[in-house]
């Protein structure tokens, strides 16, 4: 089990950016935050990373004190030190379509599976 833990242990490190003194979780606006724990988010598939890793969604299962709650935590552990997050910020981001608008990716960046549309 050693080598084989110390390598997926190696690849989540590179794979997942880390929420200590992360830049988006101690930023003034937590949107960022609330937005991807309420709504999600998945990494770009490229042909260079296929796998296209995906964060589910929590926004169905808990109601907005409970994320202000969690999105509070995450921004004042590992030895972050962020503002408190209030249900009201969580409401006006939940009543949003989106934090941010998504492009469709490049057809030219996606990896080749060998399968045609119809």
């Amino acid at each position: 089990m050693g080598s084989r833990y110390q390598y997926s242990q190696q690849a989540a490190w590179q794979t997942f950016p880390a929420l200590a003194h992360n830049s988006a979780v101690l930023s003034d606006d937590p949107s960022s935050v609330i937005s991807i724990i309420m709504r999600g988010g998945k990494m770009a598939v490229t042909k260079d990373d296929v796998t296209g890793l995906t964060m589910p969604d929590f926004g169905w299962r808990l109601d907005d004190k409970q994320l202000a709650d969690l999105t509070t935590f995450i921004r004042n552990s590992w030895g972050n030190q962020a503002r408190e997050v209030t249900a009201d910020e969580v409401k006006k981001l939940r009543g949003m379509e989106s934090t941010m608008k998504r492009k469709e990716p490049s057809k030219s960046n996606q990896p080749e599976t060998g399968q045609t549309k119809p």
